[in-house]
């Protein structure tokens, strides 16, 4: 993403392919430093499909680990070959989007162990753009920064990222209910996860599932019959066909934001074709 906001809005090769590259670690390291903290946080025993970090190497290590990852972009930062009022420029705005994804988290952790069932889709919106969003907002950003993009272009891309992100954030409560995210099928359900899904099932169901479905939140069970019966809740009340809709229809939205500011390129394509990958995945 960060990549290809540069080659969008860059008139001419500004930075040598080689430190484009190396700067592109940036988001890279600090997302999985996220994923790492995140995992830990959840309880979460896979990633990818494989043991998380602090299933492999213990929690202690984990977290030493996954902090690491978010400093050491500075190191990357300090040595690019870049004026010191661009340098500034990134570390602000790293700083800023980093607040935002802890500001995120720290919601969706509270609302999961509280049992905040009054949770609505304006709220949940709102988290996804700090949690998730914010994590592309700062590619997007770092990508623009370094073309010496405009501020309107910076301000385009970024609302292009966030919304996107928020349209990723949904499409993978859809596949953790659907077990296809990689991760240990249902442990949203395990975690009391509001969810979009969730969200709107409590907003829609009668109340009888309704009450069970909080029931069943509130136990942050491991119990396979039990996350079955949740997700079938889910399920019959179209909450998940619900949730893949908004999906496609924030991601639609979030090109129109970036579609008026970019001369046509192959990379203006390109980023069309990942938001697109984004809900079809």
């Amino acid at each position: 993403l960060m990549v290809l906001c540069y080659n969008a809005v860059a008139q001419t090769q500004l930075l040598i392919e080689k430190e484009l590259i190396k700067l592109s670690l940036l988001p890279e390291l600090i997302h999985n430093g996220t994923l790492v903290v995140d995992d830990i946080e959840d309880s979460s025993p896979l990633r990818r499909g494989k043991p998380s970090l602090h299933v492999a190497f213990g929690v202690p290590i984990a977290v030493n680990a996954g902090t690491f990852l978010y400093y050491l972009p500075t190191q990357l930062i300090k040595q690019a070959t870049l004026p010191t009022d661009a340098k500034l420029k990134i570390y602000e705005m790293i700083n800023e989007e980093m607040l935002s994804v802890m500001v995120g988290q720290g919601a969706d952790i509270f609302w999961a162990q509280k049992g905040a069932f009054e949770v609505n889709v304006a709220a949940y919106f709102a988290m996804c753009a700090k949690k998730t969003g914010a994590l592309l907002r700062m590619a997007a950003k770092l990508g623009v920064i370094l073309a010496h993009g405009s501020a309107q272009q910076l301000e385009a891309l970024a609302q292009f990222a966030e919304s996107f992100g928020v349209a990723f954030q949904i499409k993978d409560d859809v596949l953790n209910l659907k077990g296809q995210a990689g991760k240990e099928y249902g442990d949203d359900i395990t975690e009391g996860k509001r969810s979009l899904p969730v969200i709107r099932t409590l907003a829609v169901a009668a109340a009888k599932d309704k009450e069970r479905l909080l029931q069943i939140l509130d136990l942050h069970t491991t119990d396979k019959q039990l996350i079955r019966e949740a997700i079938e809740i889910i399920e019959d009340n179209g909450s998940l066909d619900f949730a893949e809709k908004m999906a496609k229809e924030m991601a639609a939205e979030s090109w129109s934001k970036a579609d008026s500011v970019l001369a046509d390129s192959e990379a203006k394509q390109m980023l069309k074709g990942l938001a697109d990958f984004m809900i079809v995945r």
